[in-house]
């Protein structure tokens, strides 16, 4: 293949890849074309490697701009825009781990706020009690994570600088308060219920709580990192509207989360698909019902096992790039270097990634 070829491929290969894990659409082939030139580059050069629309291109490089270290150059005697990415590919994996936090993105003010005035509504109805219980979880679960995260980010630090990951490195993570993350968890682990009682239980929820429901989908995506596209948040919306209930069918999660038929339809199927959720079909009936097929501690962990999967996919991809470019000049020599660079990074992240997902379910025993 020449150097253009695989350029092209590999670009291709992580738009594809990261757009199922809704980012928006575009974002990461640009993002990658960057990153694989190595040198600034224009828009027409974007064009040309990506094969997208020029609109598209300009779209794409705004939202990059907004969470990514990309600046704009303008050279003399040129009218044309040129585009950078100031760093290293440890630096583009350092960051792109940092600024992809999932469950993390939820305020955790808003879900102070929220837990507060529930506690304050009368329990005759167990809909409201699960609500609260599922607040508390996620309240601790989101503390525990911004701890995690914060030590995790400089042990993937540290083993970038030092080209390798160390076992000794996850001592560091022996310091955060585990034991109470897991205490608190066992505690509210939500029980489905089952076909027939969620059937009952549809369309009779007390206003108020239906109220501080919807209050909390808006919140989820008001709060969603700008590295996401919307759907990340309409998934996230669904998924907690289908833990507080238990069990719930297309016609209530729309009544809790305020977001279409479509939509909704859209984001059951990416659930099934990912086996955040799993359906049951109510006998005698074709209403279905949806229940979790995850808990908030398995939230705790999911983050780490996509990570895993996604860096190995990267790494497999470099290497098959690698065997299979032309060297037969300069562009060639160039190119190989950047993409074992890349290849040695995403190394490195799919060990850490294993051993830190590995070290989280041992020790919180999911």
């Amino acid at each position: 293949m020449t150097p253009e070829e695989v350029k092209r491929d590999f670009i291709a290969f992580m738009e594809r890849l990261h757009s199922r894990d809704a980012y928006p659409r575009n974002f990461f082939g640009v993002l990658t074309c960057l990153l694989i030139e190595h040198d600034s580059v224009s828009q027409d050069r974007i064009v040309e490697l990506t094969n997208y629309s020029q609109a598209a291109v300009s779209i794409a490089l705004q939202k990059i701009q907004l969470v990514m270290p990309v600046t704009t150059i303008k050279k003399t005697g040129d009218r044309k825009k040129y585009y950078t990415f100031n760093g290293s590919p440890e630096d583009f994996v350092l960051m792109l781990m940092k600024k992809r936090t999932d469950v993390s993105d939820i305020d955790k003010q808003m879900v102070k706020e929220l837990l507060n005035r529930t506690e304050s509504l009368p329990r005759k109805h167990k809909s409201v009690t699960r609500f609260s219980n599922h607040l508390k979880g996620l309240l601790s679960l989101l503390n525990f994570m911004e701890d995690v995260r914060k030590r995790s980010i400089e042990l993937l630090r540290k083993s970038l600088e030092t080209g390798k990951f160390s076992e000794s490195y996850l001592s560091d993570l022996s310091k955060i308060k585990i034991n109470e993350i897991t205490r608190i968890l066992s505690h509210i682990s939500p029980t489905n219920l089952s076909s027939q009682e969620s059937t009952q239980a549809q369309h009779v929820f007390p206003s108020e709580f239906l109220a501080l429901k919807r209050e909390f989908s808006k919140g989820i995506q008001r709060s969603i990192n700008p590295l996401f596209s919307q759907s990340a948040a309409h998934l996230v919306m669904v998924i907690h509207s289908v833990m507080i209930d238990g069990s719930s069918t297309q016609e209530a999660i729309q009544e809790s989360t305020e977001l279409s038929r479509s939509t909704i339809s859209e984001i059951l199927s990416h659930g099934l698909e990912r086996q955040l959720l799993r359906v049951e079909r109510v006998s005698g009936s074709r209403v279905k019902i949806y229940l979790p097929n995850i808990s908030l501690g398995g939230l705790l962990t999911s983050h780490y096992s996509r990570s895993v999967s996604y860096s190995k996919s990267v790494r497999s991809k470099v290497i098959e790039l690698i065997s299979k470019i032309d060297t037969n000049n300069q562009d060639s020599r160039d190119l190989l270097k950047a993409l074992h660079e890349i290849k040695c990074v995403y190394s490195i992240l799919e060990d850490f990634t294993a051993n830190l997902e590995s070290f989280l379910m041992k020790t919180i025993d999911l």
